[in-house]
């Protein structure tokens, strides 16, 4: 056990020994003092300082160190700090607590200590001074919300009204972030302004008035001015001016003039009846000094007034006149501040005579349209009593006009009508208070023309026979309007009927003119009246129906004849009918005969035998038309083979084509029963016994110059002519019908493929060509193509 102990006492001694070794071998190797290696770069000094916003968040780096040695070189550590910490791995120094420029702490000291890492001593200390930046961080604060100042109405202009209002910033920085402006708003610019900024002095630009604006309430605005890109912060308060009243303005009266009337020769102190009290007040309210009244300017000495109360009265009895006096208020602590007033003062004489109307009676005329408010007559009257006042009223209660109690004027209440009413008399009455008179207004309405004549009946329905002057009806028309005189007149149909002043619809037309069994004939009425009225009515004329017109359809006047829209809609129908059935019976012809041509030749490819010997070529006479030639199937056994149609026979080698179709001509101009060989048709050897002229080709020879005995058929082809769409020289013809000759088992030679040619315009091929098929001399070329026809 001891010796185990011994052993690992030995290992580590070995091991802090060997890196004691390697620590001293790095040293050397570096070759850098602790001083050297230590020192914070780039500056190479041992005290740098470090800029840190107070707004910086905990945990955020404040500063990456760099020293003169590698990471490994050095060992490095903080000393303990309220606010900054150092993380020797990554070299960094980074907040622990939030900053607070605003409490004093601009400035804050972290001590670093470095020491090689070969060596743990000597150590270097690295002294990081943190420069704390204020931040904007705290807006400005005013010690009140609301302020309150006096300022005189009389201060001038240009002076400088001292406010208690102000505002503290808690920021650090007094130059920016806690530095203060204040402001006001723009609507009371007219009146103040503050010059310097930094202060809330009020200057003022424009003088005040208590009896306009008594009081201002502003509001006053601090703000700060942040650096550095932060929120500019503000803060207000309200500022109360009250405006101090002074005695600046004179006194007023209530109004610009008084009128007051009185008895002649009233007794002295009869005190004047005065519309409304003389009353004058001081303008500055506030104040409102006492004032003093008195008579300005008189001509006499008929009234006085009491100075306190104003109230006017007789001082010698007046003569019965008008006069007009000036009474002035004066404000009694300043005789300066005065404003004066006009009265009219009525003296009436003694109440002793009635009064009298200007006309005994008065009359009007006014038409029964005339608008309601309007003015009928003006009835005036006089008092020879001075200073009479008159009223005018009507002796009883009227409903249809009204009268101006003052002037005498008479207006139309309700609506005038000439039918109901065509006049009023009404009595008015004047009256002085004392005594009363009359007069009578006579009123004559005239008639308007106000209403349209009326039918008795809007609509009338008649029938009636095709005569002509035969009365249909009596229209009866009215109207409201007095001796109104009616005209009829007709709107419609007026060369078939006529109306008379009586109202009379009569035919006026031929009865052959009365197309229609029904007529709607507008009738007019029209009154004499300036302008006239009118009014219309329908009277409906019924006819019994008119006989149809064969052959011929009349239309209605003013309207369609529906039987003859009817008829030609169906003769219409009947002709494209017609068109369709045509066109039907014509395709289905066409198709019949092809079907027909399709049969008979069917029925010919099944026959078993036919002897080739019943054909032969017959020239028709005639002009230079093309050529057809009979081709007869005669009855005749044969005992050396037959003639059969086979399918296809161009499979066979070669083919010599000799035919032609008129292009111009269509299928259906030729005879269904009609079959084109478009070849020559070689006879067979023996041909000669079955023609009556001999052989149709003797002699022939091939191309050696050898005799043909059998003449084979398998460059022969016929077709039918519906086949002429295909081309008559084809190769591949595989609807071609071919006509083959086996002779008797015997062996044959082929006639050589020719295959000839028409010219382009249409020429024969030449001679010497023909002359290979056909040696007979007695056969001449035709000059156009040749058609043969094969007959079953």
């Amino acid at each position: 056990m001891n010796e185990m102990k011994f052993t690992q006492g030995m290992a580590m001694d070995v091991s802090i020994t060997v890196m004691l070794w390697m620590l001293l071998a790095l040293s050397v190797a570096s070759g850098l003092t602790v001083y050297e290696a230590c020192v914070a770069m780039p500056s190479g000094l041992s005290e740098i300082f470090v800029d840190v916003q107070e707004s910086a968040s905990v945990g955020s780096v404040v500063k990456k160190m760099q020293y003169n040695a590698s990471v490994g070189e050095v060992r490095v550590a903080g000393v303990p700090n309220t606010y900054f910490g150092y993380n020797d791995t990554s070299q960094e120094i980074f907040l622990i607590k939030k900053l607070d420029a605003d409490n004093g702490e601009e400035t804050e000291m972290l001590e670093l200590k470095c020491q090689l890492a070969t060596s743990p001593q000597p150590k270097l200390t690295i002294a990081v001074t943190m420069l704390i930046k204020d931040f904007n961080d705290h807006p400005p604060v005013f010690d009140k919300d609301n302020y309150y100042i006096n300022v005189s109405e009389r201060e001038p202009n240009g002076t400088v009204i001292p406010t208690p209002v102000s505002a503290t910033d808690r920021d650090a920085d007094k130059n920016s972030n806690g530095r203060i402006y204040y402001s006001i708003p723009e609507m009371y610019s007219s009146y103040f302004e503050i010059k310097n900024p930094l202060r809330t002095s009020l200057t003022l630009i424009s003088p005040l008035d208590y009896e306009t604006t008594p009081n201002m309430t502003i509001q006053v605005t601090a703000m700060d001015q942040p650096t550095g890109g932060a929120t500019q912060m503000t803060a207000t308060a309200t500022l109360h001016i009250n405006v101090i009243d002074m005695d600046d303005l004179p006194p007023a009266f209530d109004e610009p003039s008084y009128t007051g009337t009185v008895p002649e020769l009233s007794r002295k102190g009869t005190i004047v009846n005065v519309t409304k009290p003389i009353s004058a007040r001081d303008q500055d309210v506030t104040i409102n000094a006492p004032l003093r009244y008195s008579i300005k300017k008189a001509t006499n000495n008929y009234f006085m007034i009491d100075p306190n109360t104003a109230v006017v009265s007789v001082n010698s009895p007046p003569p019965a006149q008008e006069f007009s006096i000036m009474i002035e208020a004066i404000q009694v602590d300043n005789p300066f501040r005065t404003d004066t007033t006009f009265m009219k003062v009525v003296v009436s004489a003694i109440n002793s005579k009635p009064p009298v109307f200007q006309q005994q009676s008065y009359t009007a005329n006014v038409p029964e349209s005339l608008p309601v408010g309007s003015t009928i007559v003006t009835v005036t009257a006089t008092d020879s009593d001075f200073g009479s006042r008159l009223r005018y009223y009507f002796a009883k209660e009227e409903d249809v006009f009204t009268i101006n109690g003052d002037s005498g004027v008479m207006q139309l209440r309700q609506a005038l009508d000439y039918e109901r009413e065509t006049g009023y008399s009404v009595v008015v009455v004047v009256t002085d208070g004392q005594f009363n008179t009359t007069t009578t207004v006579t009123v004559s309405v005239s008639d308007v023309n106000d209403n349209n004549p009326v039918f008795t009946q809007k609509e009338i329905t008649v029938e009636r026979e095709r005569v002509t002057g035969e009365l249909i009806t009596t229209v009866e028309a009215m109207d409201h309007d007095y001796n109104s005189v009616l005209s009829f007149s007709l709107a419609s149909h007026t060369s078939l009927f006529a109306i008379n002043s009586k109202g009379e619809l009569r035919i006026s037309a031929d009865k052959d003119n009365l197309t229609e069994n029904e007529y709607d004939v507008v009738v007019i009425v029209t009154d004499n009246g300036v302008p006239s009225r009118q009014s219309s009515a329908v009277v409906k004329v019924k006819f019994p129906p008119q006989s149809p017109t064969i052959g011929n359809v009349t239309m209605r006047e003013g309207g369609s004849d529906v039987v003859s829209i009817c008829l030609g809609v169906v003769a219409a129908i009947l002709l494209i009918v017609v068109i369709i059935l045509t066109v039907y019976i014509v395709r289905r012809l066409s198709l019949f005969r092809r079907l027909q041509s399709t049969e008979q030749l069917d029925k010919a490819k099944n026959r078993s035998s036919l002897d080739p010997r019943g054909i032969m070529f017959k020239k028709h006479p005639g002009s230079r038309a093309p050529s057809r030639v009979a081709i007869d199937f005669a009855n005749e056994e044969s005992t050396d083979g037959g003639t059969t149609l086979a399918e296809n026979p161009f499979t066979l080698d070669g083919n010599s084509n000799y035919g032609y179709m008129h292009s111009d001509e269509s299928e259906n101009d030729r005879d269904v029963d009609e079959i084109q060989i478009e070849t020559a048709v070689i006879p067979y050897r023996n041909v000669g016994k079955f023609t009556s002229n001999g052989p149709v080709f003797p002699n022939m020879e091939d191309e050696d110059g050898l005799p043909i005995n059998d003449h084979s058929y398998h460059n022969s082809s016929l077709s039918t002519f519906k086949d002429s769409n295909d081309s008559l020289h084809s190769d591949s013809t595989s609807s071609k019908k071919g006509l083959m000759k086996n002779m008797n088992g015997i062996g044959t030679k082929s006639v050589p493929n020719k295959k000839l040619s028409w010219a382009g315009n249409g020429e024969m091929p030449s001679n010497k060509s023909l002359n290979s098929l056909d040696h007979d001399p007695g056969i001449s070329p035709i000059d156009e193509k040749p058609e043969i026809t094969v007959y079953f």
